[in-house]
C-alpha cells in the first residue's frame, strides 16, 4: 500500500496519515519522523509537545465531523516496529 498517498499533514515531530480502515470514521494515526523512535515513554518534550498539540487539533476538526461519544487513542505497536498514536473516533 502506497502510505504517502493517505498523509494527510506533516508537522515537525510527527506525521499524520488517515488509516486505510475507516470502520470508526475519522480514524487517523500519528506516525513519529525519528527513525529511531519505538516507546511512547521515551519521546522527547518537544515531540510530545507537538503530539498533544496536533492531537487537539485533530479533535478540533473529528468532533464536529463525526459527533464521537468519544475519542480512542493507541500505540501498540504490534503491526509496525516504529512508533505511531492512533486517534479513533467511537
Amino acid at each position: 500500500m502506497d502510505f504517502e498517498k493517505l498523509k494527510i499533514k506533516s508537522y515537525r515531530h510527527w506525521d499524520v496519515y488517515l488509516n486505510p480502515n475507516q470502520c470508526y470514521l475519522g480514524w487517523v494515526y500519528l506516525w513519529a519522523k525519528r527513525e529511531n523512535a519505538i516507546d511512547l515513554m521515551q519521546i522527547t518534550d518537544e515531540e510530545r509537545d507537538n503530539l498533544f498539540s496536533i492531537g487537539r487539533a485533530l479533535q478540533d476538526v473529528i468532533a464536529p465531523l463525526f459527533q464521537p461519544d468519544l475519542m480512542n487513542y493507541a500505540s501498540l505497536g504490534n503491526r509496525f516496529n516504529h512508533l505511531h498514536f492512533h486517534i479513533i473516533p467511537r
